[in-house]
């Protein structure tokens, strides 16, 4: 069974289980061990950045975790799916957070508020470990954190992260730009044209009959 029909078998037997690493989680060691885990509990697919050093990162735990499994008496059922996500210029997923120093008082309520740790104590972004989530933002008394989108080129990253072990791609397209959608959707879909791509939407910039009709948009193209 070639690795499509594997994946339509477990969508079918609604079984799809998936470990979400974050679209914005750069942190190399931190997606290797989640990927380790993940494999080793069963997960069906890794959901990783559109980074070549990240899918590799995923790669190597999924690769580990099938090394310790008899160590551990555990059986893996099937091999996990590295998925890239992708995000859009305005979809929060892509974004980052940088402190204004000229701003800043050194309070330290960023520092603590971080859940991921991306904060230093000098009050600088750690950019690999920031997925842009806002609490520094929602937290800072003197707006001094502000953020920026960081998109990679997708006619060469996504080719890059095919070669290296990504076997499907997810498009984060809650923004309300159809063209802009539309296109990097038919991007993916003639890159990778053996396996599944998918698309995450939700309501908070779209109304229902807009996400319905972005839906079925996205499946003329793709079927």
């Amino acid at each position: 069974m070639n690795r499509f029909k594997e994946l339509k078998k477990i969508l079918k037997e609604h079984r799809y289980f998936k470990i979400v690493c974050g679209a914005g989680n750069e942190d190399y060691e931190e997606v290797y061990k989640l990927s380790l885990i993940y494999t080793l509990a069963g997960a069906s697919g890794i959901d990783v950045s559109a980074n070549v050093e990240i899918v590799k990162s995923a790669i190597q735990g999924i690769n580990r975790a099938f090394e310790l499994a008899p160590k551990l008496s555990r059986r893996i059922k099937e091999r996990p799916f590295v998925n890239v996500s992708i995000g859009m210029k305005g979809d929060p997923h892509i974004r980052k957070a940088v402190i204004d120093s000229n701003l800043c008082t050194n309070c330290g309520i960023c520092f603590e508020s971080c859940l991921q740790k991306a904060i230093s104590k000098e009050y600088k972004v750690v950019e690999r470990r920031c997925i842009g989530c806002g609490e520094c933002a929602r937290s800072c008394h003197v707006e001094a954190v502000r953020f920026f989108d960081r998109r990679n080129e997708l006619k060469k990253i996504i080719p890059e992260c095919l070669k290296y072990g990504t076997e499907t791609l997810e498009l984060h397209a809650i923004i309300p730009d159809d063209q802009s959608v539309m296109a990097d959707w038919r991007l993916m879909n003639d890159i990778l044209s053996d396996n599944f791509i998918s698309m995450c939407l939700d309501r908070s910039q779209l109304s229902d009959a807009h996400l319905i009709k972005r839906i079925k948009a996205a499946h003329e193209i793709t079927g």
